[in-house]
């Protein structure tokens, strides 16, 4: 068998047989009367056999849902009936038959994974508004739908690290500096051990992956490299894109290996480790960095804040975050209320630090992509002010569908 028919074989594998559906299949969708939102998920189902053509590709998409009807469906529903059902029930006095019947709805009545009832507390909502939300696995088909006039050139430079890191030097934004750009096969080890705390990323990439934390202690005169992953949300409580895999590297001989190899892959980026800035740190007592999540939505060249959240690591084994919302108006942080969270309640009502400033440059930053409808910006209110990470097209969902307010309709 060639590398090339293993390959295709293997890629077979990994998107038939992938856990969740590719997209939401409602019952709605057969309905004469249908709400904006019930339109747009039709939308983006339908665009996922669009996205590529030939028998192959429509068999794997019958693949995929076939297998979420006949067994993943219902392995859903079991793992996380047993998993979040009893502590629904007691906080929230939802009966377990109720969330079976509910769940057996989403789940095959609309193709959604069961952790989204709880997650974005769908057992408080009625059924016929559960499509008001937007879900992971239908992405990234629902960005792109959302942007149908986005340019190739556009979605590169917001991918590229050291481009977009370019354009906002041209546009006068604050970024974080890049120290030094490891080329494949290159290793420059007075940059990395010099006596600093270091992060280290993909030139090219997203949500974290490959990306490395390089501390120096300082008492020990030693290093210590951490390696950053994507974490999927989980039900048991609220995390964002980043957890620690557990890797640890200790000694510059591990630490250079390690990067050398992922130097190797790709160009990477050698930029400092942010800290919270006192204001922030005073209000979250915890010095790493917490970072600030901003959609903003272009239309007719003109820029507005949609949603904004405010994520917060915990210092746990897991390294989960808190996720907060934050009214776009006033900058006042608000706690959500999930059965699955666990959030310090004391920062309840207080006022983001540097909030007018994030806005601003916010704006800013999407006039440069007014071809792209909707950007997520990533800052963080460090120790030397304001800083815009990075911009995502593809961006997560999860942390503002957790915190809009269920009460409202929504609506892109």
């Amino acid at each position: 068998m060639s590398n090339k028919t293993k390959i295709l074989i293997k890629k077979i594998k990994r998107v038939a047989f992938r856990r969740v559906p590719y997209g939401i299949l409602s019952w709605r969708y057969f309905l004469t009367e249908k709400n904006k939102m019930v339109k747009q998920h039709q939308a983006c189902f339908m665009s996922i056999w669009k996205s590529r053509s030939g028998v192959l590709w429509y068999l794997i998409i019958f693949l995929n849902f076939g297998r979420w009807y006949l067994f993943s469906g219902w392995l859903d529903i079991f793992r996380l009936l047993n998993k979040c059902g009893k502590k629904l029930s007691k906080k929230h006095q939802v009966s377990r038959t109720r969330q079976c019947i509910q769940l057996f709805v989403l789940v095959y009545g609309h193709t959604i994974p069961a952790k989204f009832y709880y997650l974005y507390r769908l057992y408080q909502i009625p059924e016929v508004k559960w499509l008001s939300f937007v879900y992971t696995h239908e992405l990234p088909y629902w960005h792109e739908l959302l942007s149908p006039n986005r340019k190739a050139q556009s979605l590169s430079v917001l991918a590229n690290k050291a481009a977009f890191s370019q354009l906002l030097s041209k546009l006068k934004l604050p970024t974080v500096k890049t120290y030094s750009i490891l080329a494949p096969y290159q290793f420059d080890e007075k940059i990395l051990f010099s006596k600093r705390d270091l992060f280290i990323k993909p030139k090219i990439g997203s949500r974290m992956e490959n990306c490395y934390r390089l501390k120096y202690i300082n008492s020990h005169d030693k290093y210590m490299l951490t390696k950053l992953a994507n974490q999927t949300v989980e039900t048991g409580k609220i995390s964002n894109a980043i957890h620690l895999t557990g890797k640890e590297f200790i000694g510059k001989e591990l630490i250079g290996k390690e990067i050398y190899q992922s130097a190797c892959q790709q160009e990477m980026l050698i930029q400092p480790l942010l800290y919270n800035h006192q204001a922030i740190f005073e209000l979250v007592n915890n010095k790493e960095i917490a970072t600030v999540r901003v959609v903003t939505k272009c239309l007719d060249e003109q820029v507005v804040v949609l949603f904004a959240v405010f994520e917060v690591p915990l210092l746990t084994k897991n390294s989960h975050f808190s996720v907060y919302d934050i009214d776009c108006q006033t900058g006042l942080l608000k706690n959500i209320s999930n059965c699955l969270t666990d959030n310090d309640c004391s920062i309840d009502g207080q006022r983001l630090p540097g909030w007018n400033t994030i806005v601003e440059l916010a704006r800013k930053a999407h006039t440069a992509f007014i071809d792209i409808r909707y950007i997520g910006w990533d800052f963080a209110v460090a120790t030397d002010g304001v800083k815009l990470l990075e911009g995502n097209f593809n961006w997560s969902v999860v942390p503002h569908m957790v915190t809009i307010d269920i009460n409202n309709e929504f609506c892109y």
